[in-house]
């Protein structure tokens, strides 16, 4: 990888333009011509790895980002961070040293928990309907201002270039810490995505998109785990009281469809949203209903 991303343009023999999958390598755009052309030559943009060498990679244990943000940046935000630590060690009476590898034990186990991507009713029947989720440039909250700023902190925490398409761009979930979330806030239906999704997942304390657009926070492979995700949220998630924090930020690289989700949970509350449960069903997809948490 280069210090900030890499585009490769890949040139090989093509057939007649079909429907563009946007699959990971895939130049076309879904539900729209693309992907090939008619002739002897077809051009495709990739921003990253193709599937079979995710693939690969998955079975070698590695990580399988499209992109990755800044090393000088990341090797910035990490000095802040251990300055912080220090400075968090010396209220506590602890070591840095000392502070860092409880930190560090603590996200362990916190990583190993399943990622998980909230939504309303319309929502999650709407990811049912398609079998893939929408990235937030391609739904319609927020406008093209939202977009514009989003698009430049992702170019900050993470490394996409401002010009990547919309379906191209990461779908944001959670971990939970196992204290109270806001993650409701999101809808009442949660899908599980299977592990090894966190093969091309990113990481960051709490929500990173105010700290991305400053250059105080990049997100960080979940199965390479680094500290310039930490941000100055460090001490607030080894805080392990009220005030700590209740999850984790993912970013999730690639792509996602119905195939990487293990099961949904429908955190009842006062709805059992019926239409999705069925859907989900039908679909083959196993459904949990929790009426004990929200």
């Amino acid at each position: 990888m280069t210090d900030e991303w890499e585009w490769t343009l890949t040139i090989k023999p093509g057939r007649k333009g079909g429907r563009g999958s946007g699959h990971w390598g895939h130049a076309g755009r879904p539900g729209q011509v693309g992907g090939s052309v008619s002739g002897s030559v077809a051009m495709s943009v990739r921003t990253g790895r193709t599937a079979r060498e995710r693939q690969q990679e998955a079975a070698a244990g590695e990580p399988q980002l499209t992109v990755v943000p800044n090393k000088s940046l990341t090797r910035a935000v990490t000095n802040k961070v251990d300055a912080h630590l220090q400075d968090i060690a010396e209220r506590y009476g602890m070591a840095p040293n000392e502070l860092r590898a409880e930190i560090e034990q603590k996200l362990a186990a916190d990583l190993q928990r399943p990622v998980g991507i909230r939504r309303g009713e319309k929502g999650a029947l709407g990811i049912l309907r398609d079998g893939r989720f929408r990235t937030v440039f391609e739904r319609p909250a927020g406008g093209p201002m939202v977009r514009e700023v989003r698009a430049e902190a992702e170019k900050q925490g993470l490394g996409y270039p401002e010009s990547t398409l919309g379906y191209e761009r990461p779908v944001y979930g959670y971990i939970s810490t196992g204290k109270k979330t806001v993650a409701h806030c999101y809808g009442g239906v949660e899908f599980q995505l299977k592990d090894e999704v966190k093969n091309r997942t990113t990481y960051t304390f709490g929500d990173s998109f105010e700290r991305f657009k400053k250059g105080e926070l990049v997100g960080s492979s979940m199965v390479r785990p680094e500290r310039a995700a930490w941000d100055l949220e460090a001490e607030r998630y080894y805080n392990s009281g009220p005030d700590g924090i209740g999850y984790i930020e993912t970013q999730i690289q690639g792509g996602l469809s119905l195939s990487d989700v293990s099961r949904i949970i429908i955190h009842a509350r006062k709805h059992d949203y019926p239409q999705v449960v069925e859907l989900a069903r039908e679909k083959g997809i196993e459904v949990v209903i929790d009426k004990d948490t929200w």
